[in-house]
């Protein structure tokens, strides 16, 4: 099966561990080595109610921080130069929801 959008969330508002960020990383890891042509996005739920943008908001910006840790972390690993691969042929593109 071939998927051209793939969401990752990396967290959210109730699991916001550094266990959950390990599991982030595997999971976007995977997915970026099993769906090579996919666009991955990632989010943090729980926070549609909340006014600010997302790096506004200090829990999570202390999560995206131990989810970052937790991918470099791992270098070396299939998944993970998976991720690099893209990240070489691709420019990093933001792009808010």
């Amino acid at each position: 099966m071939t998927y051209h959008h793939i969401l990752v969330e990396i967290g959210n508002r109730e699991h916001l561990t550094a266990h959950h960020a390990v599991l982030a990383a595997r999971a976007l890891g995977i997915a970026a080595r099993v769906h090579p042509d996919a666009e991955i996005m990632l989010t943090i739920g729980g926070y549609d109610d909340d006014p600010r943008e997302i790096w506004h908001i200090p829990e999570c910006v202390q999560h995206i921080t131990r989810f970052v840790v937790a991918l470099l972390s791992d270098i070396g690993t299939p998944a993970t130069e998976a991720i690099r691969q893209r990240l070489s042929e691709h420019s990093l593109k933001w792009k808010p929801l």
